[in-house]
């Protein structure tokens, strides 16, 4: 059975970008864990976003079997910078087998 992922109360324009305070990210984080649980949605300036906040669910998502993680254009285009690494690598890049697991 699945459930909605919880979320504060967003604002129109802005989303919940509010409940980060940008001098104190860490604690405005740990506070939305509280409140929401180890498993939250954001909505910052238009973009979804789910945080993960437990070991458990951590160890969960990063997964190989169970999930394949996206590189975007972005990601991509800093590779050549970087190299292969967690943010940069292919699922399909033996680096990331050594990254994940």
């Amino acid at each position: 059975m699945s459930k909605q992922i919880p979320q504060p109360t967003k604002s129109r324009l802005l989303g919940n970008v509010n409940e980060i305070d940008p001098e104190r990210s860490l604690d405005s984080f740990i506070r939305l864990a509280e409140q929401f649980g180890p498993i939250y949605r954001l909505d910052i300036l238009g973009k979804s976003i789910v945080v993960v906040s437990s070991q458990e669910l951590v160890n969960e998502a990063c997964n190989s079997e169970k999930f394949e993680k996206f590189v975007g254009a972005s990601q991509k285009h800093l590779r050549p910078l970087t190299g292969d690494g967690l943010f940069t690598a292919d699922n399909d890049s033996p680096v990331s087998e050594h990254i994940v697991n």
